[in-house]
């Protein structure tokens, strides 16, 4: 099996803090998948974290920004805090949005409108200069899980075949590089595109990154919904999430500008890449080799925010999950076996049953020899 690229990529020092902490669903976040000499424990549900940082956000702090196709606002809301936000729904209306998310999008309609600088619904991602004001420009536009507009929870597959045919990746990548040409113009000096999506089929079929024509891809973070607090994912016309522990945020430039901080440093990037370039060494097996969490968990930006993903790192993790977890049950069983022997001696006290049943038992046969 395919192991986790870790060329260009980074990830949040709140997820991986958490994932060494025992945190299965962060750990997959980080790792994707077991390898081919640890097998992590079966995943579970996202809100079995219940971690909520804002770490997230803070990439975007005192910045200008551009949420495009935010279905329910809730990640628009999550930024508001932060930065300046600009936040467009292709929902038509408000009432349209309550169609689709139900009453419960009415708080998070409020709030958006109350933190954000301005809310726009209506806004076509292919067509952004159409609904948004003359000679406005966005330090960051951000787009989270695009796909063509399909019905009945169809998110990423074709309108007419309702499969993910090759229409559908079509129509897609379509759709991901006309919002590429789009938010060109809309980018300040120094400003980035970043687009958060799953990478495993049919997404990954789309090749993302190939649909930016003209921009530098930088990297990417890995995504985590618990540090966009309150944001929830959800399909397009249903009130309903879906998973995203593949999830990336790909980030994408359009020149060297350095007016602005760059969201993944890119001296880091390099060294990154050229490191894991000769890089051939197994760290799976962490038996005899020394690994410092604090070194792992040296951030790379100024912000203090981010870290490198490295191979050694994924093997780390894992090994702190599985760990945590064998001894989890292993307590568990042990507290167990404590509960059910004090059960017993309680019902011996009571009377409940004799204390030998062996004993018992030759009472009773020799009663009956006696008859």
């Amino acid at each position: 099996r395919m192991e986790r690229d870790c060329r260009e990529l980074f990830a949040l020092e709140a997820t991986l803090a958490c994932a060494f902490g025992g945190c299965v669903v962060c750990a997959y976040k980080v790792c994707l998948r077991s390898s081919s000499r640890v097998r992590l424990p079966p995943n579970e549900r996202p809100e079995s974290c219940t971690r909520a940082s804002s770490e997230g956000a803070e990439l975007y702090k005192n910045l200008k920004v551009l949420t495009v196709g935010d279905g329910d606002l809730s990640f628009s809301v999550a930024l508001a805090p932060h930065c300046t936000v600009v936040a467009t729904t292709l929902a038509p209306d408000v009432d349209d949005l309550k169609r689709r998310y139900g009453d419960n999008v009415k708080k998070t309609i409020a709030t958006a409108e109350a933190g954000t600088k301005d809310v726009v619904y209506g806004v076509d991602a292919a067509k952004l200069r159409e609904a948004l004001p003359e000679q406005s420009s966005y330090d960051r536009i951000v787009f989270n899980f695009p796909c063509v507009d399909a019905v009945n929870g169809m998110d990423g597959q074709s309108p007419e075949t309702h499969r993910a045919d090759a229409d559908a990746v079509a129509a897609n990548r379509s759709l991901l590089t006309a919002f590429a040409k789009a938010a060109k113009p809309l980018l300040a000096p120094g400003g980035e595109v970043h687009v958060a999506h799953k990478t495993i089929p049919p997404f990954s079929w789309w090749r993302l990154p190939s649909c930016f024509a003209g921009y530098a891809y930088r990297g990417a973070v890995v995504f985590d919904r618990n540090s966009y607090r309150p944001y929830v994912n959800r399909k397009a016309h249903e009130n309903k999430s879906f998973t995203a522990n593949d999830a990336l945020v790909h980030v994408f430039a359009c020149d060297d500008d350095l007016g602005l901080t760059p969201t993944l440093p890119w001296s880091a990037v390099r060294s990154q890449r050229d490191d894991l370039d000769g890089a051939s060494a197994e760290f799976d097996n962490l038996e005899g080799t020394f690994y410092d969490r604090a070194d792992l968990l040296k951030t790379a930006d100024e912000r203090g925010l981010l870290v490198p993903v490295t191979p050694l790192l994924l093997a780390a993790i894992r090994h702190a999950v599985t760990t945590k977890k064998t001894m989890t049950t292993t307590t568990s069983s042990s507290s167990q076996e404590k509960k059910n022997k004090s059960r017993k001696k309680q019902k011996r006290e009571e009377g409940g049953f004799p204390t030998t049943t062996g004993g018992a038992t030759q009472k009773k046969n020799k009663a009956r020899r006696r008859k």
